[in-house]
């Protein structure tokens, strides 16, 4: 495979990951209510659903979500849901001198169910795969594109989350926290009208 696709697919990667999207929102709110661990333990969520959207398209399974619709559309319904739950559970939560995880709640489950059922991850994933590295490739060259989204989307979740973690940054976010909570909750929310839309 030609090093600059490579190379392209890296970058579109790295851009997606960045991008504020429900992904980038629960690796924040997982991070300040926890620790690094937990935004560590978020990111891995994230990325094994990342690697169960990754297996059926470099599989060549994208046939389920093109000749299926209904699949899809379940799948953005349950996604729509999930994080508007999540978005409106920031909104109205009040700010307190301590921000902890609920018992109840796992980093690495939420991360893993907000990756595996935001239809727009299959979207980006099919269309990365249809059209900068096309039909024609080996199953290798897929699997290669797979492995270098994996790990830029694996690098960044980790700086995100060792950078938020640091007391310093930790501190003056968690002072604003309210602020935090409506900007960080509103994102999930906006996007999950947006899927219903």
């Amino acid at each position: 495979m030609d090093v600059t696709l490579l190379a392209s697919v890296g970058s579109i990667s790295l851009l997606a990951a960045m991008s504020p999207g429900p992904d980038f929102a629960m690796i924040v709110k997982n991070t300040l209510a926890g620790s690094f661990h937990s935004g560590i333990k978020t990111a891995l969520g994230i990325l094994t659903a990342l690697c169960i959207h990754l297996t059926y398209i470099t599989l060549g399974l994208e046939f389920l979500i093109n000749d299926y619709p209904m699949v899809f559309k379940g799948v953005q319904i349950l996604g729509a849901l999930y994080l508007l739950y999540l978005g409106t559970s920031m909104l109205i939560k009040k700010p307190s001198s301590t921000v902890e995880l609920s018992e109840y709640q796992s980093p690495f489950l939420s991360g893993f169910l907000c990756n595996l059922l935001n239809p727009k991850v299959m979207v980006f994933l099919l269309a990365l795969f249809t059209e900068i590295i096309g039909r024609n490739s080996s199953r290798i060259e897929a699997a290669l594109a797979a492995s270098v989204l994996f790990l830029v989307s694996l690098a960044w979740f980790c700086i995100l989350a060792f950078s938020l973690s640091r007391p310093m940054i930790k501190q003056r976010l968690l002072a604003h926290q309210r602020k935090v909570n409506v900007v960080m909750g509103a994102v999930l929310f906006l996007f999950a009208l947006k899927m219903f839309i």
